[in-house]
């Protein structure tokens, strides 16, 4: 099998920067070449390539490393008359066992989509694997993980999703694979919906949401899966060149049992995984600056805190809370090519119920990174 997909990822390599036309219709392929480096002052918990919190013992272990696994390839599949689709590969599928120098393919989306924008209400249809509707915009950051259980809620993941549109709103509506083998004994899907409403601000489009998620979760107890978020992207100010100068964006959510949503810090559930459903609050919130027509700088900060009162003792050292602070700037030079450079702050909190400790991990993370498009 891996010998399979690495067959695949080199045939398509062969034809980036190419457009084959097709009887159906056209298959358009890009590349973004992107290779980072990461230097924390704390070990975090996973692969320091796209961690998500700080290691409780992690204070005082300097980590440094390289990464090219957020490259990614791209093809973007037009069809004839309503039908668009894309597939999209980056590199952090996992890593063969022979070491950090073979990063495996990940499927980030596969879909197929089709348009009729000439119907009254113009109805569309997406079959495959996309983001969630739930808390569906991210934060501008260099850092892979995206302030994921750091108050950035939202995967993604296969599903059946139709969407209507009237003037300024819009209506989604979505059936998606459940997140685990827990949530397939349920024998329902995951269902998913967002109501969002466009209208003009500072030149541009502003746009704020509501959505949810709805699932459940069977094995040694029936847990629900709930979970209800605000998105808001409104620009200030835009310039001649239609691009927002002045732009605040952000997410709020409250859910519980959303760790497949990267919510909870990672937990979903009490006793291990097992016991009752753990409720969570948190969000983000941006602030970027456009700087010229070839840059741009964020200054945002984020936050997951679950609730203290729904672990229990068997919980012996988990996850209260954890934050960022995060800053970057980004410049384009040439026609494809940009070079990012971002500081994060994070802070992770934990708690022993049995021993009623508390206890903090802090990381100051330095990222810079270069990329190049094809």
């Amino acid at each position: 099998m891996k010998s399979l997909l690495g067959t695949v990822v080199v045939g398509v390599l062969m034809l980036c920067g190419t457009t084959m036309a097709m009887a159906e219709g056209e298959v358009e392929v890009h590349a973004e070449v992107n290779c980072y480096a990461v230097s924390s002052t704390a070990g975090m918990g996973g692969d320091l390539d796209g961690s998500m919190w700080v290691a409780q013992d992690g204070e005082d272990d300097d980590q440094f490393g390289v990464s090219a696994r957020p490259s990614r390839i791209v093809l973007d599949l037009k069809g004839l008359a309503e039908g668009t689709g894309r597939i999209e590969l980056d590199f952090f599928g996992g890593l063969a066992s022979t070491g950090e120098d073979r990063p495996l393919p990940q499927l980030r989306k596969g879909y197929f989509r089709l348009d009729f924008p000439d119907t009254t209400g113009k109805p569309a249809l997406l079959v495959g694997l996309d983001d969630d509707l739930l808390a569906p915009i991210d934060p501008d950051m260099v850092y892979y993980s995206s302030g994921w259980s750091a108050g950035n809620v939202g995967y993604r993941r296969a599903q059946l999703r139709g969407e209507l549109t009237f003037g300024g709103f819009k209506t989604q509506l979505a059936i998606a694979q459940p997140p685990s083998a827990a949530g397939q004994a349920s024998g329902i899907p995951d269902f998913q919906g967002r109501l969002a409403i466009a209208f003009p601000m500072g030149g541009d489009r502003a746009t704020i949401g509501l959505s949810g998620a709805y699932g459940r979760q069977d094995d040694t107890a029936s847990v629900e899966t709930t979970a209800a978020a605000l998105d808001f992207t409104l620009p200030f100010h835009t310039s001649v060149l239609d691009t927002p100068v002045i732009a605040l964006s952000g997410e709020v959510f409250y859910g519980q049992c959303i760790d497949s949503y990267m919510g909870g810090i990672g937990q979903g559930r009490s006793s291990g995984g097992l016991g009752q459903a753990i409720r969570s609050v948190g969000g983000w919130v941006q602030l970027s600056l456009g700087l010229g027509e070839n840059g741009r700088l964020n200054l945002g900060y984020m936050v997951d805190r679950p609730a203290r009162e729904d672990f229990d003792a068997t919980d012996l050292d988990f996850r209260s809370g954890n934050s960022c602070v995060f800053l970057n700037c980004g410049l384009k030079f040439g026609e494809s090519s940009k070079i990012e450079a971002e500081v994060l702050w994070w802070v992770t909190e934990f708690s022993q119920l049995t021993a009623g400790g508390d206890d903090e991990a802090r990381a100051l993370m330095f990222v810079v990174g270069l990329s190049h498009e094809f």
